[in-house]
């Protein structure tokens, strides 16, 4: 693929996922949801964890506790780090 073109691409990924955050951060959980949830079409790792994450957090704000923890578990099957330093994964993952 052209250079330029992944440059562009690059820069919109990196648009919707500051979007997306700052929607939530909003409280505009919905939006941020359909940001993240397009950010991770065809992606199964969903973009090793952080689109999960995000989504985790999304949930979490909509007192999902249960689609909350799914995201939770994707995103640290993706990155198992994020365990040691996320309070937020702590937190859902040990919310009833």
């Amino acid at each position: 693929m052209d250079e330029i073109f992944l440059q562009r691409l690059s820069a919109v990924i990196t648009e919707l996922m500051c979007a997306g955050r700052t929607l939530r951060e909003l409280g505009r959980v919905d939006d941020a949801i359909r940001c993240f949830e397009a950010l991770a079409i065809g992606d199964a790792t969903y973009e090793t964890g952080a689109y999960a994450f995000e989504l985790a957090l999304c949930y979490e704000m909509k007192s999902d506790a249960v689609t909350s923890q799914k995201f939770a578990k994707i995103a640290l099957r993706e990155n198992p780090g994020l365990y040691s330093y996320s309070d937020e994964i702590k937190r859902i993952l040990s919310s009833q």
